[in-house]
C-alpha cells in the first residue's frame, strides 16, 4: 500500500509539473503587437538656459581656483546687471583635472598642471535680452558655451497632455494593424515611456560667434514624446 502510494504522488507530481510548463509556454508563445506612440505640440517658449562658464589652467591648484573663482565673480555681477535675478543662476558643473606631460621617453604619466572648470546655468525670462546677457558674460571673463535651449518655466500640464496623446496614438496604431490582421486587440501588456521630450537646443558654436548683442529668437518651437505599448491579442476573428 505505501508503495502504490509512493507511486501515485510521483505521478501527482509529474502532472503538475508539466501543467506549469505547458502554461509556461503557452505565455512564451503569447501573440502580441508592439507598437510605438508619438505625440507632438508646438509652443511658445517663455525662459530660455544658458550653459556657460569659465576654465582655468595652472600649474598649482590654488592660484587656478583662486583665478577661476575671480573670473566667475566677475561673469555673475555682469549677468546681474544685465537683469538676470541671482536666483536664476545655478551651478551646473565644477571640475578639477589634472593636466599630464607625456613628453620624452618617460611613461610614467607625470602632473604638470590644473584644469578647473566652473559652469552656471542661467535661466533668463526676458528673452529678447539673450544677446546681450551673453555679451556682458563674455565680456566679464567667460571663456566657455556650452548651449541654449528654449522651453516652457511650468512644463508639466504640457507633459501630461503629450504623454496622454501619445498613448492614444500608440493604441490607434495597435487597433489599425489588429483590423489588417483580423483579429481582436486585447488589453496591454506594457506601456513605457521611449523619451523625446526635448526644447530645441541652439547651435553653442554659432552663439559663441554671433554673441555680440543681436537679437535671437525662439519662435515656435515643437516638443514631442515617444511611447512604446505592447498589446495581446484577444482573439483571430476568423476563428468566432
Amino acid at each position: 500500500m505505501k508503495r502504490i502510494l509512493r507511486v501515485l504522488l510521483v505521478l501527482t507530481l509529474l502532472v503538475g509539473s508539466m501543467t506549469s510548463s505547458y502554461a509556461a509556454a503557452a505565455d512564451k508563445n503569447l501573440a502580441t503587437i508592439s507598437v510605438t506612440g508619438n505625440a507632438k505640440i508646438a509652443i511658445t517658449p517663455n525662459v530660455a538656459y544658458l550653459n556657460l562658464g569659465v576654465t582655468t589652467t595652472g600649474a598649482d591648484v590654488e592660484p587656478t581656483r583662486t583665478e577661476n573663482e575671480s573670473i566667475m565673480r566677475r561673469v555673475i555681477e555682469g549677468l546681474i546687471a544685465q537683469g538676470v535675478d541671482r536666483k536664476m543662476i545655478t551651478t551646473s558643473q565644477f571640475s578639477l583635472q589634472p593636466l599630464y606631460n607625456n613628453e620624452g621617453r618617460d611613461t610614467v604619466q607625470r602632473i604638470s598642471g590644473y584644469r578647473l572648470q566652473n559652469n552656471v546655468t542661467v535661466a533668463i525670462e526676458e528673452l529678447s535680452s539673450i544677446g546681450t546677457v551673453i555679451d556682458a558674460a563674455f565680456r566679464a571673463g567667460a571663456n566657455q558655451f556650452h548651449g541654449l535651449r528654449f522651453g516652457l518655466k511650468n512644463d508639466s500640464n504640457l507633459r501630461d497632455e503629450l504623454l496622454r496623446k501619445a498613448v492614444q496614438d500608440g493604441r490607434r496604431k495597435a487597433l489599425i494593424i489588429a483590423d489588417a490582421l483580423d483579429v481582436t486587440l486585447g488589453n496591454p501588456v506594457s506601456v513605457s515611456e521611449a523619451g523625446g521630450y526635448a526644447p530645441m537646443q541652439a547651435d553653442s558654436y554659432q552663439m559663441m560667434k554671433t554673441a555680440t548683442g543681436a537679437p535671437i529668437e525662439a519662435g515656435m518651437q515643437t516638443v514631442s514624446l515617444d511611447v512604446n505599448l505592447v498589446f495581446n491579442i484577444a482573439e483571430s476573428n476568423s476563428a468566432k
